[in-house]
């Protein structure tokens, strides 16, 4: 049996491998092989996740309304760009909350959950 990582974030959701192809396909999330329970784990960066499937209702929180946990993630602008991660999002089944515009660094979706993520193009906000 392999241990988790020490630091890591769980993510309660309604059905863990729905979540887990969510964040693979939509944010390149890689799967930390091994057994580890029966909640799967995978990372995102730096960024080690269990999901676990502990609710049969998904989350009703609005954005900017409520106290709630947000993801932050980061798209690399030699690699991808912001608009095409959000479209990528999208197309797994990112719920929009606020598409980039032109401009932006950012963008605001929710996972299939209700999760609310924020994506911020690296190199455009001081990093």
């Amino acid at each position: 049996m392999t241990s988790h990582p020490h630091n890591a974030m769980c993510i309660v959701c309604t059905d863990h491998w729905r979540s887990l192809e969510f964040y693979r396909d939509a944010f390149g999330a890689e799967v930390i092989p091994g057994e580890m329970g029966t909640c799967p784990w995978l990372r995102i960066g730096d960024l080690p996740i269990t999901l676990l499937a502990n609710t049969d209702k998904p989350s009703e929180l609005e954005h900017s309304e409520q106290a709630m946990a947000m993801i932050f993630l980061q798209v690399d602008d030699l690699v991808d760009d912001l608009h095409a991660a959000y479209h990528r999002a999208v197309k797994h089944g990112a719920k929009p909350i606020d598409p980039p515009q032109s401009d932006d660094v950012h963008f605001v979706v929710a996972d299939p959950d209700g999760i609310i993520i924020e994506v911020m193009q690296a190199g455009r906000n001081g990093d």
